[in-house]
């Protein structure tokens, strides 16, 4: 069995993109302060800590940092990826002003309520069900 080459690019916009055959993560700075991911498929955990790594660069560079996750196109993440995630939200919640986190499906939608339950953040991360309300947030952020 051999692995998926595990890539990261600059795209053209300035985007960082973190991607195998099986998904896609894109980390676009909106403005300062205000970071998208965007997720692509789905992560078993073969990405390691590398998107998480590019998220805490990005928390290093602006000190403080209000995150919208667009997971409308990911399927659910393994456990073990989901609780690397909520570790990370609770190791870091003093530095996220807030998590915003577009869940299209039910089944991604439960699982984000998992990932904010575990995090112990409370109401630091909002799932959102509905696109244009995300995306209002997102202009008025």
């Amino acid at each position: 069995m051999t692995a998926d080459r595990i890539t990261r690019e600059i795209a053209r916009d300035g985007s960082v993109v973190i991607s195998d055959a099986q998904c896609r993560f894109v980390f676009r700075r909106l403005r300062p302060g205000i970071l998208e991911i965007q997720l692509f498929g789905i992560d078993h955990g073969q990405f390691g800590t590398a998107a998480l790594d590019e998220l805490a660069v990005a928390l290093l560079r602006e000190q403080s940092l209000e995150l919208y996750v667009d997971a409308s196109q990911g399927s659910i993440p393994s456990v073990s990826v989901s609780r690397m995630w909520a570790r990370f939200f609770e190791n870091n919640r003093k530095s996220l002003k807030r998590v915003r986190i577009l869940a299209s499906s039910k089944p991604m939608a439960l699982t984000m309520a998992i990932i904010q339950q575990l995090s112990n953040t409370g109401y630091l991360l909002q799932i959102y069900s509905d696109r244009e309300l995300y995306e209002t947030r997102k202009a008025s952020s």
